[in-house]
């Protein structure tokens, strides 16, 4: 994993572009106020901290709009096993995947790097001392919210062995939890 701010030194790399590619480029930098060079380089970055991860686990690109119009079909308990059940597994092995580790600091990390290139939530999160206060903001319905509750509660359950409280509605979930430091 690439991780911002680690590693300073930089090194030249020249590559040869299609005109009609570096035409795109200068367009799509100029629209996003940055330079090429920023640009190339957050394409790579995203590369390197989540496409080529997320190949090994299947992933799959699908819309928004289509994603929540799919889970309104889904019945709300066969949703909340699901979401159990997915949340007791594949957080812990995408954290130790990334990480190297399955621990709660994998996991807000793995929640981060989701929450930057997934487009599925907004992730925030609040420490003070032992007091954890996670936010997920999204734009996918009820059924989105009742999916990250069940599945994120258990992935926290699962890493810390406590049952968060969580506030839950159409846009967000909010996870409230204490863990005591060693």
């Amino acid at each position: 994993m690439i991780m911002p701010n680690r590693e300073k030194r930089t090194t030249l790399r020249t590559v040869r572009l299609t005109v009609s590619l570096d035409e795109l480029l200068r367009k799509d930098a100029g629209d996003k106020n940055m330079n090429v060079n920023a640009l190339i380089y957050s394409v790579l970055e995203k590369y390197a901290e989540w496409d080529r991860s997320t190949e090994h686990f299947g992933f799959i690109e699908i819309q928004g709009e289509i994603f929540g119009r799919i889970l309104e079909l889904c019945e709300d308990d066969k949703l909340a096993v699901i979401a159990q059940e997915l949340g007791a597994r594949i957080p812990k092995e995408t954290s130790f995947f990334w990480f190297k580790e399955a621990n709660l600091e994998s996991l807000l990390k793995s929640y981060s790097l989701f929450s930057k290139y997934s487009q599925l939530y907004h992730f925030q999160i609040k420490v003070q001392e032992e007091h954890y206060t996670l936010i997920f903001s999204h734009k996918l319905g009820e059924k989105w919210s009742r999916y990250l509750q069940n599945s994120v509660g258990k992935a926290i359950k699962s890493v810390t062995g406590v049952v968060p409280e969580n506030n839950t509605n159409t846009r967000s979930v909010v996870f409230k939890f204490r863990v005591r430091q060693n």
